[in-house]
C-alpha cells in the first residue's frame, strides 16, 4: 500500500516536471510602462505575474538580508529580488528546470536540492504555489522544513490556489484561509501568523480581454486594453472577492 502510494506521488511530481521542455515562467514580463504583457503568450500571463510581484513586495518590504525559496522551479520570482539582496538561494528537486534558472539569473545560487538536506537558514524562505504539489501525510513535515530554515525572527511567505479554481491533476488539493491556518498549526511549527487572506480576484473585463487577445483567428495585445486590466489588477489585488479569489497567501514570523 505504500509503496502504491509512493509511486502514484511519483508520478504526480513527474506530471510537473514534463512541462519543463520551456522556462514557460518567463513568458510574462514587465514593460517599461510597469505594466504587464503576457506575450508570447500564457493565458495566465497575468495571474503569475500578481504572484510574483506580491511574493516579491511583501518580502522586500522586510529587508531580508537572505531569501530562500524552495521549489523554485526555473527561478522566475527570486530571479525578480532586488539584487542588492546579499544572499539569494534557490532550490527545486527538478533536474530541469534548474539549468534553466542558472542560466536567466547567475548572480542567484540555484540547487537540484531538497530543503530538507540543507543547514543554512536565511532571514526569509518562500514556497510560491508549492504547497499543493505536496502529499497529505508530508505537509507537516514539509512546512517543519520550511520553519527549519529560517532564522528566529524571519519571515516565511506562502501562497497556494484558492477552492475557487479547479482541481489540477498535479495538485494534491487547493485552499481557502481555513485550511491553511489548520495546517500550519497542526504542524506544530513555532511562528507567529501574521496574516493569512484571500488573494487576487479576476477583475472586470479580465476574461473578455483573453478571448480577444487569444482566439483562433488572432493572438497578441491591444495595448491600450492591456493596460487598463493590469493597472486594475494591481488595484484590486488585496482586495478579492471570496467566491472568485485565485489564490491565497500567508505571512509568518518565526519565533
Amino acid at each position: 500500500m505504500a509503496q502504491e502510494k509512493r509511486k502514484e506521488d511519483l508520478e504526480i511530481f513527474k506530471e510537473q516536471d514534463r512541462q519543463y521542455k520551456f522556462p514557460y515562467h518567463h513568458i510574462p514580463s514587465l514593460m517599461r510602462d510597469k505594466t504587464a504583457s503576457r506575450t508570447q503568450h500564457l493565458d495566465w500571463g497575468f495571474d503569475y505575474m500578481s504572484c510574483l510581484l506580491h511574493a516579491k513586495e511583501t518580502i522586500e518590504k522586510l529587508s531580508p538580508a537572505s531569501v530562500l525559496e524552495v521549489g523554485c522551479g526555473d527561478g522566475a520570482i527570486i530571479g525578480a529580488f532586488n539584487t542588492e539582496i546579499p544572499r539569494l538561494v534557490g532550490v527545486d528537486l527538478s533536474e530541469k528546470a534548474i539549468p534553466f534558472a542558472q542560466a536567466f539569473f547567475p548572480h542567484i545560487e540555484f540547487m537540484v536540492k531538497d530543503a530538507k538536506e540543507m543547514t543554512e537558514t536565511f532571514d526569509a524562505v518562500m514556497a510560491v504555489e508549492v504547497l499543493e504539489h505536496i502529499p497529505d501525510q508530508e505537509v507537516s513535515s514539509f512546512l517543519n522544513i520550511l520553519a527549519s530554515r529560517t532564522n528566529a525572527g524571519g519571515h516565511i511567505y506562502i501562497s497556494v490556489p484558492s477552492i475557487n479554481l479547479p482541481l489540477y491533476k498535479k495538485h494534491y488539493r487547493h485552499y481557502d484561509p481555513a485550511l491553511l491556518r489548520r495546517q500550519i498549526e497542526q504542524s506544530g511549527i513555532p511562528v507567529d501568523i501574521l496574516e493569512i487572506k484571500f488573494f487576487r480576484s479576476p477583475v472586470k473585463g479580465e476574461e473578455l480581454y483573453k478571448k480577444l487577445t487569444h482566439n483562433r483567428l488572432f493572438t497578441g495585445e491591444i495595448h491600450p486594453l492591456r493596460k487598463l486590466i493590469w493597472n486594475n489588477i494591481r488595484k484590486s489585488l488585496n482586495t478579492p472577492d471570496e467566491k472568485t479569489a485565485q489564490h491565497v497567501v500567508a505571512l509568518l514570523r518565526k519565533q
